[in-house]
């Protein structure tokens, strides 16, 4: 048995009505004087009855725990645990992109289905879920959305599109399950509980003496990091790759090309080089990064050195910097003055599309910019913010490149990126450092400081672009602050002695100002990944 297990503990909990966002109307009543009259008025009529709805979802709140370990390359065994009285539990089978397929319920403790192959249509695999205790229901439906309907008690037809089985559980009660996939048809499971469960114990113990780990609050991060993976590493059915994305399938979906998967790719590194390099190879399958996330192209550029660097696998720097070259030339648009240094670019009059260049979907700091027309290939205009957390992500950039260019053999480019480097790094300097303040802040380009103090300050910090000095200040009087970043969660999304700090509540505590829809919350949601 290889060393393959995943757990995961799920919770029916509403992620949409968090302790954080009811924090955040009391806030607003703790503090009317830094709100509209409107919004106080809105949370004071509000908050009540969303506390007593938080606090019906927590009485009524389910949690169960899910094991599975690989046996084999067709076979997993697992289980699940319920941690609570009265906890109902379905396992189901579907097709997971829709293709021609078959799933009925085959008796009281199993299900059987059959699709056809993704690459040889003409293939047909076999697939038997086998259950150690009988459910307490069953059905077959005609499809996913009927099977989720009656999941929850609506209307749904008959089929062979979807199945599940239900089992009605009480606290520490466990099903175990054996799914097997072949060419042909499978016979019954004779697998009991104590089989199975020996099976999950035996593989757990193997994976945690020979992946990473850890104990405590940082050493138990590795192992979060290696369950993250083990969730989200998906399939790519068109190129027959595998890669990483957070809830979002789908290697051709437009979220993938942003700078969210870059950091997906560094987390494979640091636990499955191979998974990374299939990751990459993906990427750039689907065209490669977004340029409305101006980080999207110096993160990708990244993450194929450290894969480089990691794996010694050459192809990836053949790959990836043909396209990185035209990236961050074309970033040069954004240069509203011309003095080299770049502009946060315009995103229009609302609100929540300041800062969105960069993942920085309503900071502060991008309040007061300024329109300026451009006729540059980009639909956007530029602004008169010189932006601090932009150039970092260019000097980055230029980096990056520079050391490509070096192991690909091409010396006119080393030296030309290396030069942008060193530029961008004595003019952020010599323009960006506020000394009266000891940090980096975004300045107008009238010479006036944008003066939001936020993590941006930090980004000098990579690419080798804050002078060591500084980097000591940043570090001492700064990050380590306790009035300003450092605490119990560091760090905030701005400074905690911050007064310029209104309308915050998205960023800072997860929370949304009186009168936000839900459906408005997920989509903020959405667009800060």
């Amino acid at each position: 048995m290889g060393q393959a297990h995943y757990e995961i503990e799920l919770s029916t909990d509403d992620r949409t009505l968090t302790a954080e966002r009811l924090g955040g109307l009391q806030a607003t009543l703790d503090h009317p004087e830094s709100w509209d009259a409107g919004d106080v008025a809105a949370a004071r009529t509000q908050l009540p009855s969303l506390q007593a709805r938080y606090e019906q979802i927590q009485r009524d709140r389910r949690n169960i725990v899910i094991r599975f370990a690989r046996v084999g390359p067709t076979e997993l065994v697992g289980s699940v645990t319920a941690l609570d009285d009265d906890t109902t539990v379905f396992i189901d089978a579907s097709a997971p992109w829709l293709e021609p397929s078959r799933y009925v319920v085959a008796g009281e403790r199993a299900m059987t289905g059959t699709t056809t192959g993704l690459t040889d249509p003409g293939r047909k695999a076999h697939l038997r879920v086998d259950t150690s205790a009988p459910a307490d229901s069953s059905a077959s439906y005609a499809s996913l959305k009927d099977m989720l309907n009656a999941m929850v008690g609506k209307s749904a037809a008959v089929g062979d599109g979807a199945a599940a089985m239900r089992w009605q559980l009480d606290r520490d009660e466990t099903v175990t399950f054996t799914a097997r996939m072949g060419d042909t048809e499978l016979a019954v499971s004779q697998r009991s509980q104590d089989e199975a469960l020996a099976i999950l114990a035996q593989a757990r113990s193997r994976v945690n003496d020979g992946s990473v780990d850890g104990d405590g609050r940082v050493g138990q991060t590795t192992t979060y990091m290696r369950d993250a993976m083990a969730l989200n590493a998906n399939y790519d059915e068109k190129f027959n790759r595998s890669f990483v994305m957070w809830g979002l399938g789908g290697g051709g979906d437009d979220i993938f090309k942003g700078w969210d998967s870059a950091w997906d790719g560094i987390t494979a590194l640091s636990l499955d080089p191979a998974l990374a390099l299939d990751h990459i190879r993906d990427f750039y399958d689907q065209g490669g990064p977004r340029y409305d996330q101006l980080h999207a192209g110096p993160m990708h550029a990244y993450l194929a050195w450290r894969a480089y660097t990691r794996t010694g696998d050459r192809s990836i720097l053949d790959l990836v910097y043909p396209v990185m070259v035209p990236y961050i030339d074309r970033m040069r648009e954004f240069d509203t003055d011309g003095d080299g240094l770049l502009e946060t670019p315009w995103a229009g009059e609302r609100l929540g599309g300041r800062g969105n260049h960069l993942g920085l979907d309503d900071s502060p700091q991008y309040y007061h910019a300024v329109q300026v027309p451009t006729n540059g290939s980009d639909d956007r205009d530029n602004t008169n913010l010189t932006d601090v957390a932009l150039n970092s992500y260019y000097g980055l950039f230029a980096e990056t490149l520079a050391q490509m260019a070096g192991v690909l053999g091409r010396d006119t480019d080393r030296t030309r990126f290396a030069q942008l480097h060193d530029q961008l790094k004595q003019r952020m300097n010599d323009r960006l450092w506020n000394a009266e303040r000891g940090l980096y802040l975004n300045r107008y380009l009238d010479g006036s400081w944008e003066p939001t103090t936020t993590p941006t300050v930090f980004y000098p910090l990579f690419g080798e672009l804050a002078s060591p000095d500084r980097a000591a200040v940043l570090v001492r009087d700064h990050l380590l602050n306790p009035d300003e970043f450092w605490g119990e969660y560091a760090i905030p999304s701005v400074a905690r002695n911050e007064s310029n700090a209104r309308n915050l509540w998205m960023s800072a505590v997860g929370a949304y100002p009186p009168g936000e829809s839900e459906s408005k919350e997920s989509s903020r949601a959405r667009r800060q990944r």
